[in-house]
């Protein structure tokens, strides 16, 4: 695979320098886009969120846009002829081993396209062991350190048969799934856990939060009880599986789960109405 680093173009083996801090203690953040043909989905919030992470862990990283978008369409070439994942991380590397970064330690960008495949349908969910504290820093952005509790739950998932695991936080309330926020469907109501619960701001969480503004819907952004989500209607959403159903319950082909679905998948499009790159 051929990924770009910094603006130069290389085989991904030999991307990840052994002074990489991201790789020696996950200093480092990232996020996955969705790309069609060169042309990525809500690319600028995507980036914001970056930003603010590489703020957060002090990373003095300069990320534009139109750089990234230039990065994403080379890639692209080499063969995505179809949708992908886009995967954009920055990381610090350089200077001596220790928590405190040295001073001549620099931020990195390293930018990957692989083709993905459609999900599932429905997935199928377990809750977790593995926690969510509501109160982490690293809740408001993709930190690469602060993903081992997610791993370890979607591990428990895959050892049980499951998709994806439900996390709870410290009080025995949903924050989100390892890889995706949680919805939840209760009389036509649509709900989802606060950011104060663990849940994380995320891209495709905020524009289904406006579709479903725009289509009349009732969206309440508040705490769910563990015993709602082993028995209610679910969805999940990301960058890449968009929305799908989960959990104990489908919903019925009418339901709002799949207005939504129609609904978030016309944003999707717009995004990609543009000539291809």
């Amino acid at each position: 695979m051929i990924v770009w680093r910094d603006g130069e173009f290389l085989a991904a083996e030999a991307a990840i320098s052994a002074t990489d801090r991201g790789y020696l203690i996950g200093d480092g953040v990232f996020e996955t886009v969705l790309v069609d043909r060169g042309r990525p989905a809500f690319l600028p919030s995507h980036l914001a969120r970056l930003q603010r992470g590489a703020n957060q862990l002090e990373i003095v990283a300069d990320v534009k846009a139109e750089e990234i978008r230039a990065a994403i369409t080379a890639l692209a070439r080499s063969g995505q002829t179809g949708r992908a994942s886009c995967r954009i991380t920055v990381t610090r590397v350089g200077g001596a081993r220790g928590l405190v970064p040295a001073t001549e330690a620099r931020a990195q960008t390293i930018i990957t396209l692989q083709p993905v495949a459609a999900p599932k349908a429905a997935q199928r969910l377990i809750v977790a062991r593995s926690r969510r504290h509501a109160a982490a820093l690293t809740n408001g952005f993709k930190c690469i350190g602060a993903y081992a509790p997610n791993l370890i739950a979607r591990l428990e998932a895959a050892r049980l048969g499951a998709d994806e695991a439900i996390m709870l936080n410290e009080f025995d309330r949903a924050a989100s799934a390892s890889a995706a926020n949680l919805f939840m469907v209760s009389d036509g109501v649509l709900t989802t856990p606060p950011e104060i619960e663990g849940a994380m701001p995320g891209v495709t969480r905020e524009r289904l939060i406006e579709v479903a503004a725009a289509l009349g819907i009732d969206v309440r952004i508040e705490p769910i009880a563990a015993a709602e989500v082993e028995r209610a209607p679910l969805f999940l959403t990301n960058s890449l599986i968009g929305v799908i159903d989960a959990g104990v319950a489908t919903l019925p082909p009418a339901s709002l789960a799949k207005r939504l679905q129609a609904a978030y998948e016309e944003r999707v499009q717009a995004e990609f109405s543009d000539p291809a790159p």
